[in-house]
């Protein structure tokens, strides 16, 4: 790295907009290294090229430099473990998706059945409503044939006597 220089991390923190809490994320992680001088201040330090700079200040990744080994194992295990809950939850999803579509399937064969028996029985009400306005029909034909046989003969001689006159005074 020839065009590298060594900052503390509130001067690296200036040069790329980055916060310092930033800036120490990106050690921990292995995106940057910690860089060991012969200073005894106590102060942390990285060492940064231009293109290093330029990547922090736009939010690109940080290409890592020969001397600044990335450890991404742990990282790559962690999202292995991810894919492999989401992969069983997708999974698991698909099956309750497949069980509401039977259980819909089963409901609506169901409902064409009771729509089916719905209609029959409105049928076979109109029917029987028919059946009972023509048996109220004969009742009460039958209950004046009753009443009339029930008057006695001389009433209803007089009655078709003046049946009989009212016809000859007609004509």
């Amino acid at each position: 790295m020839p065009d590298s220089e060594f900052y503390t991390l509130a001067e690296a923190a200036a040069a790329t907009g980055r916060t310092v809490e930033a800036l120490r994320q990106l050690i921990k992680r292995g995106k940057l290294r910690r860089a060991k001088t012969n200073d005894t201040d106590g102060l942390v330090r990285v060492r940064l090229d231009a293109e290093q700079i330029a990547a922090l200040k736009t939010g690109r990744p940080v290409r890592p430099t020969s001397n600044q080994p990335v450890d991404q194992s742990r990282e790559i295990s962690s999202l292995v473990a991810i894919v492999a809950t989401l992969s069983e939850q997708v999974q698991r999803a698909e099956l309750r998706v497949d069980a509401a579509a039977k259980a819909q399937q089963a409901a609506e064969a169901r409902t064409a059945e009771l729509e089916a028996g719905t209609q029959e029985a409105t049928r076979e009400r109109e029917r029987l409503k028919e059946q009972i306005g023509a048996l109220r029909a004969q009742l009460t034909a039958a209950e004046s044939q009753a009443a009339a046989a029930q008057r006695p003969t001389v009433l209803r001689v007089v009655a078709r006597l003046g049946q009989i006159l009212a016809v000859g005074r007609v004509r």
